[in-house]
């Protein structure tokens, strides 16, 4: 079963579309939120060049956790760059992205290369991500620049399993959504958020989630009220009995 199909699948099995935001910057703590949140959550974010502790040991620990519980690890790496920079990044270096995610993503300004690299790269059990849209205020992804990355996916649908997009904008395409709160809101920077509500009836599948749940006094409990809210209205757009 390819990694779309088993994303749907354990969507429907845990009654779960949250993917957590896992910004830390040591192993530990990661580590200790999934094993509060495994039962709530399908997917985990990570940031792997932010982590100031980074070895093999822990992060086969995290690998393990994440698997016996259902969880896909989707590294937030935002490749960018000519094809052969990336094989390098992806393969090499300290992270070795390759061995251990099961899903990355990309900036399509770089064109086409980028994607036909991690094709002939990544392992058969991993898919990539396009980044169409963003949350932040301010960015330069206008509706153009999305219509020309939908057109990229299609043209790749062997390796490209989705996107990053505030809104449903293929058929066909898993669509992760960031920027997600229970109240709608900004930081003090340029982040903008929607609730999950909204989100979900965009038409989208898995929402990402961050502070909203890793710097709320109770996680588990936090994190259970971004699960139902979005599965009830993933479960009522989607006729999931």
């Amino acid at each position: 079963m390819k990694i779309k199909e088993k994303i749907y699948n354990t969507i429907i099995e845990k009654e779960s579309n949250i993917c957590v935001s896992l910004d830390y910057t040591s192993f530990e703590d990661i580590i200790s939120v999934i094993e509060i949140l495994k039962d709530k959550i399908i997917m985990v974010k990570t940031h792997c060049d932010i982590i100031e502790n980074y070895n093999d040991s822990m992060r086969k620990k995290m690998v393990k956790l994440c698997k016996e519980n259902n969880i896909f690890i989707f590294e937030d790496r935002k490749f960018a760059d000519i094809g052969n920079t990336f094989i390098a990044q992806f393969t090499g270096g300290i992270y070795k992205i390759r061995e251990w995610c099961d899903i990355t993503n990309f900036h399509t300004l770089v064109g086409e290369g980028i994607i036909n690299e991690f094709k002939s790269c990544k392992k058969e059990s991993q898919g990539g991500l396009l980044v169409a849209e963003m949350s932040n205020k301010g960015n330069f992804l206008d509706s153009s620049y999305r219509d020309k990355t939908v057109e990229m996916a299609q043209k790749h649908k062997d390796s490209i399993i989705g996107f990053i997009s505030q809104r449903k904008i293929c058929d066909g395409f898993l669509h992760l959504t960031p920027g997600i709160r229970l109240r709608e809101s900004g930081d003090d920077k340029d982040q903008q958020y929607t609730t999950p509500g909204e989100a979900i009836s965009k038409g989208v599948d898995i929402l990402i989630v961050g502070r909203g749940i890793i710097t709320s006094e109770n996680m588990l409990e936090e994190c259970e009220k971004y699960r139902v809210e979005a599965w009830e209205n993933y479960k009522k757009l989607n006729n999931i009995l």
